[in-house]
């Protein structure tokens, strides 16, 4: 009788038609408890002279006894955050008696709450369970308990496996890209790669968005940089460029990173590119946030724009949009009519899009302000060189400079008509005490006697 438990069992001939019965002791592990054994019996039959063998197995159970083998396995002991981590629990009854409400709970993986409905297993039964745990940005201890009721009890007994700890691959390659200047040929790309994390990473290749191998066959150690140039020539089409990294750990589990996607048009000339943006002031704000404003736009240059939008640095909607502003088709002037929600400075932004696609920006100041007369900014944009025009901050101040000029001028007719009254009231004044001096000394005085002349005495 063949085994590899090292039993040695008390052999002998076997006469035809009789039966024999053979023993053999045997030392129990606590492993083999519950497990499948196997015993390969082999004779040879002196009749027919040929040899012959079969297999028995037998399983061992605990003889009148409540007990339940528990076992843990995991796909992988280490992986990055994201991986899926496999963990197979098996749950053998031993033991001779049925086990009922058996739980499995695996706190630091799945929680404190059971990992599976409730179930029973008969003597010799078993039950295989896999959860699939999403590995977090640390490392996980699995120690998973189960607990049982053994039949014709009321007490829970448990089992305990020990702490199986799946480490953290900390994938941190910080990756950094340097985009240069567009020249006819193409424009260069630098890409500064650094292992920050807490393994090293080996046979490192470097591959572009179409499969080209940028560069291979390196190794970056914990901490250790490493800086590339690549240069991508100038596309027939718009390219939207990405590296892709691949490697080997040092724990042997493939690496894969890449870069955001980077985008290379065909390169345009930028002499070729004008684009003058003006805004003024057409009526000023009113007290119901009214501003009216005149946009001017022109294509200075010699390939058109497309998509040109106008917006607003606090008004979340488009204001106005060309669709396409040919070179050479002079200013083009629009009046808008917008509720800015009272003063503050008004920020347009427009937009244009050249015949590569590239965005391109330009902006425009204005200050809107209550004023309490009425003022007007002409509708001719003013002759200047810049893109920008700010509307004139000191209008009201101007405005309050030619009223303050009229109200002085007011002043002055009002301080001669006072004199004018006060001289005539004075005049009146003095001819009053005159009549009433006469009136008083008029009863009582002697008229003088005339005082003859020789004259007199002649005539």
């Amino acid at each position: 009788i063949i085994n590899t438990y090292g039993v040695s069992f008390n052999t002998s001939d076997v006469p035809a038609g009789e039966s024999r019965t053979f023993t053999g002791t045997m030392n129990v592990t606590q492993e083999q408890i519950g497990e499948t054994l196997r015993f390969t019996v082999a004779w040879f039959d002196t009749a027919t002279q040929t040899a012959g063998s079969r297999e028995l197995t037998l399983v061992i159970s605990r003889a009148d006894t409540a007990y339940l083998k528990l076992s843990r396995s995991v796909d992988k002991s280490i992986a990055s955050a994201g991986d899926i981590v496999k963990l197979t629990y098996t749950m053998i009854n031993t033991g001779a008696k049925k086990l009922n409400s058996i739980t499995l709970v695996d706190k630091s993986v799945a929680g404190a709450q059971a990992m599976l409905p409730v179930f029973s297993l008969a003597p010799g039964e078993s039950r295989v369970f896999t959860y699939e745990y999403t590995m977090r940005t640390s490392t996980v201890t699995s120690k998973p308990t189960v607990s049982f009721v053994p039949e014709g009890s009321t007490n829970a007994l448990s089992v305990t496996l020990s702490g199986l700890t799946i480490g953290l691959i900390n994938a941190q390659l910080t990756k950094t890209v340097e985009i240069g200047t567009p020249t006819p040929d193409g424009v260069e790309f630098t890409l500064y790669l650094t292992n920050n994390g807490n393994q090293s990473l080996n046979s490192l290749t470097v591959t572009d968005d179409l499969g080209t191998v940028v560069q291979s066959g390196f190794s970056l150690a914990i901490g250790e940089s490493k800086t590339i140039k690549y240069f991508v020539k100038n596309p027939e089409a718009v390219r939207y460029v990405v590296f892709n990294i691949t490697g080997v750990y040092s724990s042997g589990i493939v690496f894969k990173d890449n870069t955001k996607s980077y985008t290379v048009r065909p390169y345009i000339d930028p002499t070729t590119l004008g684009l003058e943006f003006r805004a003024e002031v057409r009526t000023q704000l009113n007290r119901e946030n009214i501003i009216g404003l005149t946009f001017t736009v022109t294509n200075t240059g010699s390939t058109p724009y497309t998509d040109v939008v106008l917006t607003e640095k606090e008004l979340d909607y488009e204001i106005h949009k060309i669709d396409v502003l040919e070179p050479n088709s002079g200013a083009q002037s629009f009046n808008i009519d917008l509720n800015v929600g009272g003063e503050r400075d008004l920020v347009f932004f427009l937009t244009a899009l050249d015949a590569s696609g590239n965005t391109h920006t330009f902006e425009a100041h204005l200050t809107a302000k209550y004023i309490d007369a009425e003022g007007t900014v002409p509708n001719e944009p003013p002759a200047t060189d810049g893109v920008t025009v700010v509307d004139d901050p000191n209008i009201g101040s101007k405005l309050d400079g030619m009223l303050t000029k009229t109200g002085s001028a007011l002043k002055v007719w009002y301080s001669i008509l006072i004199i004018v009254a006060a001289a005539a009231l004075i005049a009146i004044i003095a001819l009053a005490a005159v009549e009433i001096y006469k009136r008083k000394n008029g009863g009582n005085a002697k008229k003088a006697p005339r005082r003859r002349t020789e004259e007199d005495d002649e005539d």
